[in-house]
């Protein structure tokens, strides 16, 4: 049996920079940018700090079925490294949590315990951005006719 390849998250961020299927590039104006689809990117950007498939650890938290929060996490042990399926480490956040517990919680899991103490903001951004987009939309108000409308109005539901 061979022993598992260690190779520098350097090395392996030269060789996919350019060529990746994560790449996602957009015109914005006259400029190009460039995105990342990667599921350990917390920002979405293609760069080096937040490849997730760069790095050793890594970060990821999506929104789930009922309101749940889901975080990966990327293990960090050799037994793991030539098995990618087994890598990725699932936690989940039921609904009834509030954002705050839930950033709490995952800051607890991962910057606490120095596992990629640089990405709490982004990944507290990302958390209250996906309980935004679980909430309900309001219905809208009716509109209170004010002034010479409203005198309209009035006077309409006076004659019918």
């Amino acid at each position: 049996m061979t022993e598992p390849v260690n190779v520098s998250g350097d090395l392996l961020w030269e060789i996919v920079r350019k060529q990746s299927s994560y790449i996602v590039k957009r015109k914005v104006g006259g400029n190009a940018i460039v995105f990342s689809r990667d599921p350990l990117n917390l920002r979405n950007t293609h760069s080096r700090k937040h490849s997730g498939s760069v790095n050793e650890k890594a970060i990821g938290i999506y929104g789930g079925e009922k309101d749940s929060v889901i975080l990966y996490t990327k293990k960090n042990h050799e037994k793991y490294s030539n098995k990618p399926a087994s890598v990725i480490n699932k936690t989940v956040f039921k609904g009834n949590k509030s954002t705050r517990k839930i950033a709490a919680a995952v800051v607890g899991q991962t910057a606490k315990i120095y596992y990629r103490p640089d990405l709490r903001k982004d990944a507290a951004a990302r958390i209250s951005a996906i309980k935004a987009s679980q909430r309900p939309l309001k219905e809208d108000r009716p509109v209170k006719l004010r002034g010479a409308k409203a005198a309209k109005a009035a006077a309409a539901e006076k004659k019918a």
